[in-house]
């Protein structure tokens, strides 16, 4: 029988294998797995959880191969995997060592939210669902008496068993910017995090230069903002389900990066490259990463089960666009392929197009298009594609919004549309269609608006 200890320990993106001669120990993204069991067989339990961590199988390959050859393991592999199908074998899991906030919101007793947000969705601040930010804002309008903002009390939803300091409720002053609240793990009073909660007006401007740029948390990929705080980033891409899947990869070798100097000006440009996603890509039938670049967020919990939904297209606006204007190059990679990895007598196409859409359904609910619906959801009113051709110089375009719907004054005034802008080396990219090494740069974006 296999017994198993489960218990929460990091949220670094690190991982460390260690084999002893009767028990072997994973330290995984937020596991750690205690496995009893001899030598050979701990290799062999790695196959059972090579579907999220392929990088541990590919570092032990050599020694996979040579057990799979044996077929007395092989048969014992099978009453392994068996035992660990089987709930019994596995321990109660421990406290967890998370520290998140999983919900913020604000409360109006008389119910008057619209003196300080455009919609009543705002009232709730917009929470990856990885909760992988530490900075929580309630976007509200523009024009606000910053006195309104002296004595609010955000209420949250946190972790389980965990503690919050200052309690959810309490009233602060947010007119000087945000404040700091720390949350305490229950399974560890060591393990906190602390997060900035704020209220601020979110005005997203009409001309992206992509020169701020800075690396992300975890220290292993580039995110950009076009906000005067640089934490913020506007510009989402699939660089986090990219450390997923290939945790091992340098920084340079990401499918989304900044070219510092190469840009139309000789300043910074955005340079997107579809990737080789190894061993793990080979093992699901997902071989290719587009790099991609649109305005949002990537919810990398749907990363791996539902990954059309991990791109949140676009972001609240009060205008609305007629054109845009900017410059891009792009070179497609040399073989063509399928998810399955079969050649295709095509060559790849880059993606880059603008949209608006209405950003709340029927009941009011507050929307966001992913990958899965942005090409078709009725919450579309307009949209404009730029005709990539393969190209090594800089090619300036200016492309028009097509209307299909009419855009309502007051709506927008409100903040009741999203403005999207996504880019990809790989029209096909979402799909797992592309060709490694097809090279997508962009730079100097400008939205034209209507007076």
């Amino acid at each position: 029988m296999l017994g198993i200890d489960y218990q929460y320990v990091t949220h670094n993106p690190a991982c460390t294998i260690v084999a002893g001669d009767s028990a072997g120990t994973i330290l995984m993204p937020q596991t750690l797995l205690t496995i009893w069991l001899p030598r050979g067989l701990q290799y062999m339990f790695f196959l059972i959880v090579f579907v999220h961590y392929t990088e541990i199988l590919y570092l032990c390959r050599a020694q996979i191969i040579d057990i799979a050859n044996n077929m007395l393991l092989r048969n014992l592999f099978a009453v392994c995997l068996l035992s660990v199908l089987c709930v019994s074998c596995i321990k109660d899991e421990e406290l967890t060592w998370e520290a998140d906030i999983t919900d913020a919101w604000v409360h109006f007793d008389n119910g008057d939210w619209s003196t300080f947000f455009y919609q009543a969705s705002d009232t709730s601040a917009v929470i990856n669902a990885d909760y992988s930010s530490s900075i929580i804002t309630f976007n509200v309008r523009k024009d606000i008496d910053s006195l309104l903002l002296t004595a609010l009390a955000p209420q949250f939803n946190i972790t389980e068993g965990a503690t919050i300091t200052p309690a959810s409720g309490t009233v602060l002053d947010f007119s000087n910017g945000g404040q700091t609240y720390t949350v305490v793990s229950p399974g560890n009073a060591k393990s906190t995090r602390t997060y900035n909660v704020r209220f601020s007006p979110q005005v997203l401007p009409t001309y992206f230069s992509f020169d701020n740029y800075y690396l992300d948390d975890s220290g292993k990929y580039y995110v950009w903002s076009d906000y005067s705080n640089d934490e913020e980033p506007d510009w989402g891409s699939a660089n986090p389900g990219f450390a997923l899947a290939r945790g091992t990869a340098g920084i340079e070798e990401y499918p989304s990066l900044p070219d510092p100097t190469g840009g139309v000006d000789g300043g910074p440009c955005v340079k997107l490259t579809t990737c080789d996603l190894g061993a793990w890509g080979t093992i699901t039938n997902k071989r290719i990463a587009a790099g991609n670049f649109f305005l949002g967020s990537f919810d990398l919990s749907k990363a791996l089960t539902a990954t059309l939904q991990s791109t949140l297209f676009g972001l609240p606006v009060n205008f609305k666009p007629v054109r845009m204007t900017g410059y891009y190059k792009y070179t497609p990679g040399e073989e063509m392929m399928d998810r399955s990895g079969n050649k295709l007598d095509t060559e790849d196409t880059a993606a880059l197009y603008i949209q608006l859409y209405r950003n709340h359904d029927a009941d009011g609910n507050y929307v966001v298009l992913t990958g899965e619906n942005t090409a078709d959801s009725e919450l579309r009113v307009g949209r404009g594609d730029v005709d990539v051709v393969p190209t090594t110089e800089w090619t300036y375009f200016d492309i028009a919004i097509d209307y299909w719907d009419e855009v309502d004054p007051e709506l927008l005034a409100n903040m009741g549309y999203n403005l999207s802008i996504v880019c990809s080396s790989s029209k096909r990219g979402s799909y797992y269609e592309g060709a490694v090494g097809s090279t997508l740069y962009i730079d100097n974006f400008s939205v034209i608006v209507e007076e």
